[in-house]
């Protein structure tokens, strides 16, 4: 896959030495940082799902709220792929309660409980660290969680923004594979966003387990596509 004109075959080179250098040393303090983030994102939530319910430090303290008001969110984003794809739409159900010591919030419960809330009517909170992580109401719970364990999308997208980048650049290095690759990165990033939180918090040894085949997996089709492209 050579050309014969000069300077306009740049995408099929590969990058000098120094650069792909420069490229694996910004990964590696990458790698570092995404380090950083998920484990105080896990120990926080390890802490969490050990607290007890209980009024003293490190627990999950009980509150009283009372409804002011209900509401219903809608999101909407397309399903499907191509003729077949439809705009489809699914509503969050949403009670806006107010704390004993001020402030309220908006919190996501069932059908059910937003057809019975009125304003005015009690409800019984859990709070972590000032934030609403349960709310029981008509015998039923909902949970959401501590703020680290709904946080860690954007870390797992910079892991493996960084682990394709470093896996690009030494074994291959060449613009060109890029292409043929992108496919693959946009799909793993995303998936690691919307399935990555909850496979790490249920499962940790499942997520890196299913990142190590991913990371396989990309690093033989660079290989592969890079030799595509050296013709």
């Amino acid at each position: 896959m050579a050309s014969n004109r000069r300077g306009g075959d740049w995408p099929e080179r590969r990058l000098a030495g120094p650069v792909r250098a420069v490229v694996v040393i910004v990964a590696g303090f990458g790698l570092l940082l995404c380090a950083q983030l998920l484990s105080d994102d896990v120990r926080e939530t390890l802490a969490y799902r050990k607290a007890a319910v209980c009024d003293g430090r490190g627990c999950i303290r009980p509150e009283t709220g009372t409804v002011l008001d209900r509401s219903i969110g809608e999101r909407c984003s397309w399903s499907g792929t191509g003729s077949s794809s439809t705009w489809e739409c699914s509503h969050d159900y949403l009670l806006e309660v107010s704390r004993p010591g001020g402030g309220t919030g908006l919190h996501a419960v069932a059908d059910d409980v937003y057809q019975q809330a009125e304003k005015g009517d009690r409800v019984r909170l859990g709070v972590w660290r000032g934030t609403v992580v349960r709310l029981e109401a008509y015998g039923k719970v909902a949970e959401y969680g501590p703020p680290a364990a709904n946080r860690t999308g954007g870390p797992l997208l910079l892991l493996w923004v960084v682990l394709f980048t470093a896996v690009w650049v030494l074994l291959s290095g060449r613009p060109l594979v890029l292409v043929p690759m992108g496919a693959a990165f946009v799909v793993v990033g995303g998936l690691n966003v919307v399935f990555g939180p909850d496979l790490l918090w249920t499962s940790p040894t499942t997520f890196w387990t299913a990142e190590g085949v991913l990371l396989v997996g990309t690093a033989i089709g660079v290989g592969y596509a890079d030799r595509i492209v050296r013709g």
